[in-house]
């Protein structure tokens, strides 16, 4: 319960819909996406429903205006860790750069 209440506080203005069979750009049926460009959460309306997948999208969802904030003190540690690391990580999923870093998921 605390999680999601954080969540919420943190949402602002995310808009929340639904579509019937949602795919990826990868061109996969998945349950849930939030997009960065018009800050939506889109949940699949016959397996998205429901509190993990939203719970899911909206932790995207904050990650990201959250690293919108450089000075924010989390922006700092994942951009550190990001940097430390991203020499290990190759062309792993998600090493583009420290946002796709943090939200990086291939059952997206």
């Amino acid at each position: 319960l605390k999680v999601a209440s954080a969540l919420v506080n943190n949402l602002g203005n995310t808009k929340l819909k639904t579509k019937k069979t949602l795919i990826s750009d990868s061109k996969l049926e998945i349950s849930g996406m939030y997009n960065i460009k018009d800050d939506t959460i889109t949940l699949d309306s016959d397996t998205g429903i429901n509190v993990h997948t939203l719970l899911h999208e909206a932790t995207h969802a904050v990650t990201q205006k959250t690293l919108n904030k450089k000075s924010h003190y989390l922006t700092k540690q994942i951009t550190t860790l990001f940097n430390d690391t991203k020499d290990m990580l190759d062309t792993a999923y998600g090493a583009e750069s420290s946002r796709w870093y943090t939200i990086a998921n291939p059952r997206d």
